[in-house]
């Protein structure tokens, strides 16, 4: 009888008994859809990370990290590989706003870029820009892209050749830069041929077993904290060392500035002394010609004497010529006179 009561009433309300039915299965779908996508989502990510071969740790050194910090990372048991990188960020003017963009080494077999169009750089001058840079402030594969000109970067402009992805942003922010806004706009990738630096100013470091884990699960985090520790251990040891490497290095650049304000002195103290010597070769050239002006002006005077004296004398013997001219016009008046006589 209770069933048959039971069917009568769904029948005697077939509407809102449908109602029911599709609200509870329009709830029962949702929720199992909500609790499922959770584990979807991860699951996902973490195919996504595997396949790009993401890092399960960033060492950031502020002094940058040398070879040898690399060789002591890799030998911490646990560690599968560690790699050094180059990055900084940079300041680029469009002319309507200021971008700050953060220029990233690509590095192999690590933290693989997902290629969207285009190519990989090439060439040192040539970028892979990150999908915002062109889909929200109108940049286009092939454009010329001019950053502020750092001392660690080699190349002002920087040619589009393609666009992508990193593995390590996930969403829409690229995280917080220490100039400009504070906020960084996109990120380029380039080959470390770009910069010039003596010394990585990041690394990334995999874990062995880490790939088999998933990595929101408790197994994962408890393996990373453990290495974090780690490398915390090696990185004191690695401070006290790049400390002293900085420390020498800038005693050595002292010593090398006194040096060189010595050599800077003794060049002065040299060219002054050969200073007063040309001031006083200088004087005594300039006594010499004082000398020979007064010879000259002496010569000169004894010239227009001498010259005055030939002039007398040229005088003097066309007064004789004349006188003799005379003479010899007596004579010959007296010849003729006294021949005459006779």
């Amino acid at each position: 009888m209770l069933r048959k009561d039971f069917f009568r009433e769904i029948r005697k309300n077939a509407g809102r008994f449908i109602s029911i039915f599709f609200i509870v299965l329009l709830g029962t779908a949702f929720y199992a859809g909500v609790r499922s996508a959770n584990y979807d989502m991860k699951y996902t990510a973490d195919s996504y990370f595997d396949d790009s071969r993401l890092m399960d740790i960033r060492v950031i050194g502020s002094l940058g990290l040398t070879d040898q910090d690399i060789r002591d990372m890799q030998e911490i048991p646990g560690v599968e590989k560690a790699v050094g990188g180059y990055t900084k960020e940079v300041l680029c003017d469009t002319g309507e706003n200021e971008l700050v963009l953060k220029m990233i080494a690509g590095t192999e077999n690590i933290n693989h870029v997902t290629l969207d169009e285009g190519r990989l750089p090439e060439k040192d001058d040539e970028c892979l820009a990150d999908t915002v840079l062109l889909t929200k402030m109108d940049f286009r594969i092939g454009d010329q892209i001019t950053v502020a000109l750092e001392d660690s970067l080699n190349y002002k402009t920087y040619t589009i050749v393609g666009t992508g992805y990193l593995p390590y942003y996930m969403d829409l922010t690229r995280g917080v830069g220490s100039i400009g806004d504070g906020n960084i706009d996109a990120f380029l990738v380039v080959n470390p041929g770009a910069f010039n630096l003596d010394v990585y100013t990041e690394a990334y470091v995999q874990l062995k077993g880490a790939q088999g884990l998933q990595n929101y699960s408790d197994a994962y985090d408890s393996l990373t904290a453990a290495a974090v520790d780690e490398l915390e251990a090696v990185g004191e040891k690695a401070s006290e060392r790049r400390y002293e490497e900085v420390r020498s290095d800038g005693e050595k650049e002292l010593e090398d500035a006194h040096r060189q304000v010595e050599d800077g002195e003794q060049e002065l103290e040299d060219a002054r002394q050969e200073l007063e010597e040309a001031e006083a070769t200088l004087e005594e050239k300039e006594q010499e010609l004082e000398d020979g002006r007064s010879e000259l002006e002496q010569g000169e005077q004894e010239l227009a004497d001498a010259r005055a004296q030939v002039e007398d004398g040229e005088r003097q013997l066309q007064e004789a010529e004349d006188l003799l001219d005379q003479k010899e016009a007596e004579l010959n008046a007296a010849r003729e006179q006294y021949q005459t006589g006779l």
